[in-house]
């Protein structure tokens, strides 16, 4: 299922610090959950694995926001908390 089967507007996180450094912790923390997250300053993707089965997804920077885009979820797994948990991988990287 895509991100438009999902009905799934992009997430938007303000970013609160450096985004090497966020990104850079955001991916060590997911990798430490046996997921990955790949890309650059301007975009890149994400695998995130849950009890339930992986959420996969990209990201875009957009000037001081990251727009992330939901491409697969398990079902039961809800949107606020998908948000939720990508706003901790950031809030704890800043």
């Amino acid at each position: 299922m895509n991100a438009r089967q999902l009905g799934l507007d992009p997430i938007i996180l303000r970013l609160p610090g450096a985004l090497k450094d966020l990104l850079s912790s955001a991916r060590r923390q997911i990798a430490e959950q046996g997921g990955s997250l790949t890309g650059d300053h301007r975009s890149g993707s994400f695998t995130v694995k849950t009890p339930l089965g992986a959420i996969r997804g990209t990201y875009r920077v957009q000037g001081a926001d990251l727009a992330v885009t939901i491409a697969d979820k398990p079902l039961l797994v809800s949107r606020s908390r998908i948000e939720k948990q990508l706003r901790r991988y950031f809030d704890a990287a800043g």
